[in-house]
């Protein structure tokens, strides 16, 4: 990404990773061609949409835990973003469909649950 001047903007969503493009066969995208993913959640937004898109995500889930730190006055949602996002720094949870639509699900009822304060 250096040596191509992608660090901010990243490769985008219209072409395969170099470093997926292996010339063994099958190679690192399978025998079928469709395996883009490099299997780590925060390592595949950096490479779509370079540290602009990082941040960006970074700034998103921290003022998630900000709303809640500033509702409840507790840390407790902590115990389901950091499980998450450590199993999505190891494999490819987040890039299905079904993993990512349950984490924001249960954020979304997690931020609206009453407060107790």
């Amino acid at each position: 990404m250096v040596e191509d001047d992608l660090l901010f903007t990243g490769y985008a969503y219209n072409e395969i990773f170099p470093a997926m493009l292996d010339p063994t066969a099958p190679g690192r995208i399978g025998r079928d061609g469709l395996n883009e993913h490099i299997h780590n959640y925060f390592m595949n937004i950096f490479a779509r949409g370079g540290s602009l898109q990082l941040i960006l995500f970074a700034v998103f889930h921290y003022s998630i835990y900000l709303y809640w730190l500033q509702k409840h006055r507790n840390r407790q949602i902590l115990i389901f973003i950091i499980p998450s996002f450590f199993v999505s720094a190891l494999d490819i949870t987040m890039e299905g469909a079904h993993y990512p639509f349950i984490y924001y699900i249960f954020l979304y009822i997690f931020l609206n649950k009453p407060s107790k304060v």
